[in-house]
């Protein structure tokens, strides 16, 4: 006498599918705050490394983008020893970059300087 076991069929509980279109919505917007990262990120890094070229250090990008002057200064190469010291102690007037420029490190600016100037 044989005995016959019965298959012990397991429940399966129901198949949870997630539909395309909801699939496909998550990666679009996944997408496009991915991409809107990028646009804010990518100028910023381009010009944190035009600063670069011209010999500014990281302390004196992170002022002059606090001080909004990159513009300023990737438009006319402004670039000094005397300036980037400047920027970094935080006594550049925005209104005078080219006379740093002009001005070794010995030297400095002085008022005076700046009145002279605003005579001229």
């Amino acid at each position: 006498m044989t005995v016959r076991r019965k298959k012990i069929r397991r429940r399966k509980g129901p198949k949870r599918h997630l539909r395309k279109s909801i699939a496909v919505t998550l990666v679009v917007i996944a997408a496009v705050l991915i991409a809107a990262v990028g646009f804010i990120k990518i100028p910023v890094m381009i010009n944190n490394s035009k600063l670069r070229k011209l010999g500014y250090d990281e302390t004196a990008i992170k002022m002059i983008d606090e001080k909004k002057l990159t513009s300023v200064i990737l438009k006319n190469d402004y670039y000094s020893d005397y300036l980037a010291q400047c920027i970094t102690d935080g006594s550049v007037r925005s209104e005078y970059l080219s006379l740093y420029t002009l001005v070794d490190q010995d030297r400095g600016l002085t008022d005076n300087d700046f009145l002279l100037y605003n005579r001229l």
